[in-house]
């Protein structure tokens, strides 16, 4: 079913954009079928479909970064042969993908100074930048290194950049996952709608969808399947249409929560500059950790995780202290599943079954190929990656796919703690449903769940308790029917008005070291 309607117009104007009979294969892997779409000015279309339907490869194509087999890209009613970046930018177009595109050793305003060709612009640029910090809400230093800065804080940069020069259409690719406040984002782009810039937002959050979109076009297996106009959306058809069958609804399931202590923080502090954090995870229960961007949420996981040395306090495994180092975290049952999962989860550049067997051998150890291949395998089947085999590379993946080969990976090695940083990010609401199902598996079975999320849907569905902090300190905790999306947002921004009901602070415990000390 085509998307457009051919001699279609909208307020008395012809498309902005066009594709037609757009086609794209890698290998043997046939992405693409045939898409048309049609874009107006001022027009916000949603593009959606479960993880390897073709919505990125759809906007890679536009963003000149992939060239299409077949078809054709129209833009102001003229074939468009899109080589590069630098002639999508050239028509207007900005892309902001799914993974940071900032060159990581240079400063804040040095990114957004460099041209399409990689040279940094003349210094009359500055009243641009300003203007574009200012329309993102920007208040951080200009002269800090992007290496140095969260993935929101970098996904608000890219927002920044694209919006330098004025764009006539904006290609967006899940950015409201990385986004501190995804609500500012979707605000920035109704008003750049309503001054005539087109907008392609493709999202797995069907809130955005239906607060945003004034159509919503559907992709499954590379072919459009329907569009549902702004009235029509609505999360069963949006659901029904991307798997092609329905699915169950994301509620609240019993508690696994256990007596059993296994996760304690005690007076920990991740940084001299940051309060310290106390709390317990017990065997079966699912913690979240609720907050805004900058609150401390990821970098409370890290020391647990060993990928950092707590400044000060204490963490114990089930009553045995716990040594800094990945190695012993590991050797303790821990395992992360990261944010980012390109820098700190993957080896892009091989293949799923490499990645899914990283750290599987000892130096020098034979590789067990018969093994790797059965584990791939297994994973592939059990986390339905869409890939044509184990020796795919992951960066032929879709963004959720790759995030279901790093989960797989670490779920695999039957964690008993589970540190989870944004799980769900860039994933759809079918493998939503099924990473749900393997959290929820893995409390059953006793394993303590520590959950970093910014879907706060996600934290009332999963969570037995969220501890919510607050510029680095817990400003609360909640638990069972307290967990609300108003308390949630209440106690993420400080506010003295949160229920009482809501503990002020975790309760303090005596560590197991302590004890021992003492």
């Amino acid at each position: 079913m085509s998307a457009c309607a051919g001699e279609r117009r909208v307020n008395g104007t012809v498309p902005l954009l066009s594709l037609r009979g757009v086609e794209k294969s890698f290998g043997s892997n046939r992405v693409l079928r045939g898409v048309d779409v049609d874009v107006f000015p001022g027009e916000v279309v949603a593009l959606g479909g479960e993880n390897g339907s073709g919505k990125s490869t759809t906007a890679r194509i536009l963003a000149g970064v992939l060239a299409p087999d077949g078809g054709n890209v129209v833009m102001d009613q003229l074939p468009r042969r899109l080589h590069n970046p630098g002639e999508a930018r050239a028509l207007g177009i900005r892309y902001v993908g799914q993974e940071p595109a900032l060159v990581p050793s240079m400063s804040i305003r040095d990114n957004l100074s460099l041209s399409s060709t990689g040279w940094l612009r003349a210094p009359d640029r500055s009243a641009d930048i300003s203007r574009a910090l200012a329309e993102v809400e920007w208040l951080g230093d200009l002269h800090r290194r992007v290496s140095t800065l969260s993935a929101a804080e970098q996904a608000q940069l890219e927002i920044a950049k694209a919006l330098l020069d004025r764009p006539r259409l904006l290609v967006l690719d899940e950015v409201t996952t990385r986004m501190p406040d995804p609500a500012r984002l979707l605000d920035l782009i109704r008003r750049l709608a309503n001054e005539g810039v087109a907008a392609i937002l493709i999202t797995h959050r069907f809130r955005e969808i239906k607060s945003l979109a004034d159509r919503a076009i559907v992709l499954r297996d590379g072919q459009i399947v329907g569009e549902l106009s702004a009235s029509a959306i609505t999360d069963a058809r949006l659901s029904e249409m991307m798997a092609g069958r329905r699915i169950s609804a994301l509620e609240r399931t019993p508690s696994h929560r256990r007596e059993k202590v296994i996760l304690e923080l005690d007076a920990l502090k991740v940084s001299s500059t940051r309060p310290p954090v106390s709390l317990r995870v017990n065997a079966g229960e699912v913690v979240g950790i609720g907050g805004l961007m900058g609150s401390g949420r990821t970098s409370l996981l890290e020391p647990v995780a060993g990928a950092r040395k707590p400044s000060q306090g204490h963490i114990a495994v089930e009553g045995t202290p716990l040594r800094p180092g990945i190695g012993a975290a590991h050797k303790a049952g821990i395992r992360l599943v990261p944010e980012d999962r390109n820098r700190q989860g993957l080896l892009t550049g091989q293949s799923i079954r490499a990645n899914i067997r990283l750290n599987a051998y000892r130096a020098f150890q034979r590789p067990r190929t018969r093994e790797d291949r059965s584990v791939a395998a297994e994973i592939i089947r059990t986390m339905r990656i869409k890939a044509i085999d184990s020796r795919a590379a992951v960066k032929t993946l879709s963004g959720g796919n790759a995030q279901k080969v790093v989960f797989g990976r670490e779920a695999a090695h039957d964690p008993r703690i589970f540190l989870l940083d944004e799980p769900t990010r860039g994933v759809d609401a079918a493998t939503r449903v099924d990473i749900y199902a393997l959290i929820r598996e893995r409390a059953g079975r006793g394993a303590a769940v520590l959950l970093v999320s910014s879907d706060m849907q996600e934290l009332i569905t999963l969570c037995d308790r969220v501890i919510v902090l607050f510029d680095g300190a817990v400003a609360g905790e909640l638990s069972d029917s307290q967990i609300t999306e108003e308390q949630l947002i209440l106690l993420a921004a400080g506010s003295e008005t949160a229920t009482a009901a809501a503990t002020p602070a975790v309760e303090q415990p005596t560590s197991t070291t302590e004890r021992h000390r003492s």
